[in-house]
């Protein structure tokens, strides 16, 4: 199950976010780890074949930005 998961009374919020966080590792893993780690690695692949190309013609037609 994905999401939060809603307090009943009675229940701690130490439980609350123990049974949260084991419902929902994976996602939390893929987003703190494997997401910086995906765009670092594409940011790599493409920056010499589209950015640096891309950034001498907007240069050449006189605009100073970066892509």
């Amino acid at each position: 199950m994905f999401g939060g998961k809603y307090i009943s009374y009675g229940d701690s919020l130490a439980n609350t976010i123990k049974s949260n966080l084991e419902a929902n590792w994976v996602s939390m893993v893929a987003g703190v780890v494997l997401i910086p780690v995906v765009a670092k690695s594409v940011t790599k692949l493409i920056r010499k074949p589209v950015i640096l190309p891309a950034n001498r013609m907007l240069k050449s037609a006189g605009l100073d930005v970066k892509v």
